[in-house]
């Protein structure tokens, strides 16, 4: 998914051989020379004075530093078009799929909570389709990563489980499910589920300190606005079915459109 991209090569004990330590350990201190460009960010129950004092004894006392920590565009894309690749492992009668959709996404609050409760509803109908209506996998998901830097986009990524049998009917019942997505959008009843379930969440969520550590995180990173993170709520529930059409219609298409099959060992 990185069309070969060297940064993103697994590991292997081959490579592992080519590792420099004085180059590894000299990165380290050029990097990590200073706090210029860092954020530390706390959240909790906190004393704000003992805080202070902490801060001020472990944090301003350290060294600024020179470096200047900037994104770096690697080239480091998906490929594009139609990609199928079939990998034979192992010996067990059980086939691993993932089905990757890829393209580009204006990077703001809206948009990723959309694509995120269009992921929630097609796996959903996934699960319906696949494992319920046609008994034929162990397990279905869908869900999508954005990305704002150096690129924004989105990668949305279906997986299953299934005999190597079913390989083939199952990816084009997914696909199927994403075509009726496009031309009719969403039931009622499934809109309420989605709209239910995640305003459920968010309320729990309100409560924990990695909720509000990711809201501190996405201002910076995202340059979203932290009051706004009351327009979640606004947002899910002016989700109807036209909406979750021009979602299916926008993000789920098939252009970039890849396929890996793990299937047994050819015997």
């Amino acid at each position: 998914m990185s069309n070969y991209h060297p940064r993103a090569k697994p590991m292997t004990a081959e490579r592992l051989k080519e590792i420099n330590l004085d180059d590894a350990f000299n990165f380290y201190r050029q990097r990590f020379d200073g706090v210029n460009g860092m954020h530390f960010m706390f959240v909790g129950n906190i004393d704000e004075a003992k805080l202070r004092n902490f801060v001020e004894r472990y944090i301003a006392t350290l060294p600024a530093g020179n470096s200047k920590p900037e994104f770096v565009n690697l080239q480091m894309k998906a490929p594009e078009g139609n990609v199928e690749r079939f990998i034979y492992k192992g010996s067990e009668p059980k086939s691993s799929v993932s089905l990757r959709i890829t393209g580009k996404m204006e990077n703001n609050r809206k948009n990723r909570v959309g694509i995120n409760l269009m992921m929630r509803l097609l796996s959903i109908k996934l699960r319906e389709s696949m494992r319920e209506d046609k008994s034929g996998v162990y397990g279905v998901g869908a869900n999508v990563s954005t990305s704002k830097y150096p690129n924004e986009g989105y990668d949305i990524n279906i997986s299953f489980g299934c005999s190597p049998d079913n390989v083939e009917m199952l990816i084009r019942a997914a696909i199927a499910e994403i075509e009726l997505m496009k031309k009719n959008g969403a039931s009622e009843i499934d809109i309420t589920k989605v709209r239910e379930t995640a305003l459920r969440e968010r309320e729990s969520d309100l409560k924990e300190n990695n909720f509000w550590l990711s809201a501190m995180y996405n201002q910076y990173y995202y340059g979203d606005d932290i009051n706004d993170l009351d327009s979640y709520a606004e947002i899910v529930k002016a989700m109807d079915s036209n909406r979750y059409k021009e979602l299916a219609i926008q993000y789920l298409k098939m252009d970039n459109f890849a396929r890996f099959v793990l299937l047994p060992e050819k015997k």
